[in-house]
């Protein structure tokens, strides 16, 4: 009989295909060396980032005994996989997906981080400091990118025919994944346009590609709090700058509170309940899931400087959902 807590972890795992794949990979390293690993087997599936993908991913862990999942960063992947571990009472800790319905719909399902309706509220708060100028939502497409959308325009109390296309307007909100959203900047500001943009949750990054004539303060995002700002003594970051020479960004950090919920849990028992009722430490802080919602997430404003996007503050607790 297997002792161990076997844990599926799901993702895109070719360092080529997403920036955030070394971030999972290198997570599990480091926590491998400073915790005790005998309470922990790792299953590990490519889930493409995709609602395909995560179906896939859901299925191949399902087939290997999963007692947890960890992953699905992607939203869009998460979406494809979540109804199936539901259906066979699999919990999963979400580090990076935003998607608000997953943890509605979805009792087995556990977010580290904010979620849509966090990044809505925000965005209303953001443009109604703007004088509730006018921004176009435009997306890349993706399923999540239109759900936000979504929960953007209910926020602003606007509805989906006010959503048109128009090139000359100077506000836009764009909703994508770091690569379309590098793409949307580049086309725009090949006019040399002087408008503004808002990027929303992992687009706002340092590791954010940005067109070289963009001015100061004309890309804003909502997005992750940098682990500089969360908690950068935290060993597991030490251990990380000392094998890198440079910070992790959050998505290890929440990946590594993932991995540390996962090895206070130690034992396939009763998972779902403990998670819903037990407190956890973590590099995070205290976590307690509400609703599958975690007690310690936080938003972070960034703006443009020098040719890169830099965290400017935490945003306050009244401006999340």
């Amino acid at each position: 009989m297997n002792s161990k807590l076997i844990c599926g972890i799901s993702a895109i795992l070719d360092p080529k295909r997403s920036i955030h794949a070394l971030t999972v990979i290198r997570a599990i390293e480091i926590f491998k060396d400073l915790h005790n690993n005998s309470t922990l087997e790792f299953i590990f599936s490519e889930d493409y980032g995709s609602i395909e993908g995560g179906a896939k991913a859901a299925h191949y862990n399902i087939e290997n005994n999963v007692d947890m999942v960890i992953g699905h960063f992607s939203s869009n992947a998460a979406i494809g996989a979540a109804e199936i571990y539901s259906h066979h009472n699999i919990p999963v800790l979400l580090p990076t997906a935003t998607e608000t319905t997953l943890t509605i719909k979805n009792s087995n399902i556990f977010r580290l981080c904010f979620n849509n309706k966090n990044i809505a509220h925000a965005l209303a708060a953001l443009i109604k400091e703007d004088e509730n100028r006018y921004y176009e939502i435009k997306t890349d497409g993706s399923k999540y990118s239109n759900n936000l959308a979504e929960d953007i325009l209910r926020m602003l109390g606007r509805n989906d025919t006010e959503v048109k296309s128009n090139d000359n307007t100077d506000q836009i909100i764009f909703i994508g994944a770091i690569d379309k959203s590098e793409k949307f900047l580049h086309n725009y500001f090949s006019e040399k346009r002087d408008g503004k943009i808002i990027l929303t949750d992992d687009a706002a990054c340092k590791q954010l590609h940005l067109p070289e004539n963009v001015e100061n303060g004309q890309i804003t995002g909502i997005g992750f709090a940098p682990v500089e700002f969360i908690n950068p003594l935290e060993s597991c970051i030490q251990r990380y700058i000392q094998q890198y020479d440079q910070f992790p960004n959050i998505f290890f950090l929440e990946t590594f509170a993932a991995l540390e919920i996962a090895h206070q849990l130690a034992t396939p028992n009763n998972l779902l309940h403990r998670l819903q009722r037990e407190t956890f430490q973590t590099t995070l802080g205290h976590i307690k899931f509400i609703k599958g919602e975690c007690s310690a997430a936080k938003l972070c404003l960034w703006t443009n400087e020098n040719s890169t996007m830099k965290p400017r503050y935490i945003l306050p607790i009244n401006s999340r959902a």
